[in-house]
């Protein structure tokens, strides 16, 4: 009986804790900003993205080495995607350097990763107000007559009903099997399914 009673707490447990994700699962889900920015061709609001996941990456053009490591990284996750699943899914980076990053600039870096990214920007009030809501850090460092940021280099997932549900790391992003369980997990469970499941 002490045996059933312990199985029975811990099935309760994992059921109040949700899906067994491959990345860091925020807990309990939260919803996500619903952020107003511009794009090159025209206003975007995440609300529009809502029925399909948004992968959710920040940095900058100018970036030496982690955001077009991590856009590479995203853009073999894109093409791991089984094609019942790509219209249901958007890659978003959102810029934390407005003054330089216009949004025909934003477009023309991410699209040099994958044709479908979409690159975002907007006036730097709304900028701070976006990575305020996602715990953004973003440092300005001046130095040489230039300057760079220190940033955070977290990729975020939203599910299909707006709220955040797994956040990757660097390391985590570099196995795009795993990414992908998220994802049909979450797409899944509001009815999309992969021709492959």
């Amino acid at each position: 009986m002490a045996l059933g009673l312990l199985w029975g707490l811990a099935f309760g447990l994992r059921r109040l804790q949700g899906p067994s994700f491959y990345g860091s699962p925020v807990l309990p889900p939260q919803p996500a900003y619903d952020f107003h920015l511009l794009s090159a061709q025209g206003p975007v609001r995440l609300d529009a993205f809502r029925g399909k996941a948004v992968f959710l990456y920040f940095g900058y053009t100018h970036c030496p080495d982690v955001c077009p490591a991590t856009l590479l990284r995203l853009a073999t996750i894109a093409r791991t995607l089984p094609s019942s699943l790509r219209s249901n899914v958007v890659f978003v980076m959102i810029t934390i350097d407005p003054a330089r990053d216009t949004p025909q600039a934003m477009a023309r870096y991410v699209e040099a990763f994958d044709p479908h990214f979409l690159g975002l920007s907007g006036p730097p009030s709304a900028i701070q107000k976006t990575l305020r809501a996602y715990d953004v850090y973003a440092h300005k460092v001046v130095e040489g007559g230039t300057y760079f940021f220190n940033h955070s280099s977290f990729v975020d997932l939203i599910g299909p009903a707006g709220r955040l549900r797994v956040r990757y790391n660097y390391s985590q992003l570099g196995d795009p099997q795993g990414v992908l369980h998220d994802l049909e997990l979450l797409l899944a469970h509001s009815g999309i399914r992969s021709r492959s499941s």
